[in-house]
């Protein structure tokens, strides 16, 4: 069996069920991204976020989750 060159990495955000309140912006949308990537670049995307981890919070056990971000709480208050 051949080893992969590229990985998919995908996530989702928002809400797909288009019921209820569509006037609240949480209701709404539903936002699908992705990135491919050569398996020999990861290393390096790994690397860039560490050094975004560590400058801005201090450390790289920090879990970049949207909902966590935007409500500026510790440790996002930066």
């Amino acid at each position: 069996m051949n080893t992969p060159l590229v990985r998919l990495y995908v996530d989702e955000n928002g809400n797909h069920i288009l019921r209820g309140d569509l006037s609240n912006n949480n209701n709404r949308y539903l936002c699908v991204t992705g990135i491919a990537m050569y398996l020999s670049e990861h290393n390096v995307l790994e690397q860039y976020i560490n050094n975004l981890k560590t400058k801005f919070f201090g450390s790289t056990d920090i879990i970049l989750h949207r909902r966590e971000l935007i409500s500026g709480k510790e440790p996002f208050e930066v």
